[in-house]
């Protein structure tokens, strides 16, 4: 059982929109060290300018530089994304774990 399927379980009435919603979507979130939660949610197929545009929503958000550690998707690791990190390299840094 997938994890939004456990929340969704737990929660059957009060949240049964978006746990229908969210089964067919793909989120990039993030929490804080404060407990500040992000998210994005996507009903296509996620692509590196998606990312960026996840990215770009942290940085507006924030007034101070983002240390993010995402997992090792595929377009995480992407040029355009890349680019776009080291364009903006005073404004957040990517770490990436072993895999």
């Amino acid at each position: 059982m997938q994890s939004w399927q456990k929340l969704c379980t737990k929660r059957k009435n009060a949240h049964k929109e978006i746990c229908l919603k969210a089964s067919r979507s793909i989120w990039f979130q993030t929490v804080t060290n404060q407990g500040k939660v992000q998210f994005m949610i996507y009903s296509e197929a996620v692509n590196a300018d998606k990312f960026i545009e996840f990215l770009k929503q942290l940085i507006k958000s924030s007034t101070r530089k983002i240390y993010l550690i995402p997992y090792n998707l595929k377009v995480h690791h992407s040029k355009v994304a890349k680019e776009w990190v080291e364009r903006n390299k005073d404004k957040i840094a990517l770490f990436f774990l072993p895999s």
